[in-house]
C-alpha cells in the first residue's frame, strides 16, 4: 500500500509539473477514489495555486482556487468512501 501511494504523489507531481490542470485535477480526483485520507491532495493543490496560481476577479481576487477545490473535494469524497462504499 504504502508504494501504491508513493507511486500516486510521484504521478501527480509529474502531472503538476507537465500537463494541464484539467489533466491534474482528473489524476487528483482518481487518486482520492483510489487511496483512503489522501490528504496530500490539498498539498499539490497548493502547489498548483503557488506556480500557476492568478487571481480569479469572479471570486473576489481569491488566489487559492485550487487549494479550496481540492479540499472541497477531499471532504465530499470521503464522505461519499464512508456512506456509499464503505
Amino acid at each position: 500500500m504504502r508504494n501504491y501511494r508513493i507511486t500516486t504523489n510521484t504521478v501527480l507531481f509529474l502531472s503538476v509539473m507537465f500537463l494541464p490542470w484539467w489533466v491534474t485535477t482528473g489524476v487528483a480526483l482518481v487518486a482520492l477514489f483510489l487511496i483512503d485520507r489522501f490528504y496530500e491532495v490539498v498539498i499539490f493543490g497548493v502547489l498548483i495555486d503557488i506556480l500557476y496560481g492568478a487571481e480569479v476577479s469572479k471570486l473576489f481576487d481569491f488566489t487559492w482556487a485550487f487549494t479550496a477545490f481540492f479540499a472541497v473535494l477531499l471532504i465530499v469524497i470521503s464522505y461519499i468512501r464512508k456512506r456509499v462504499l464503505l
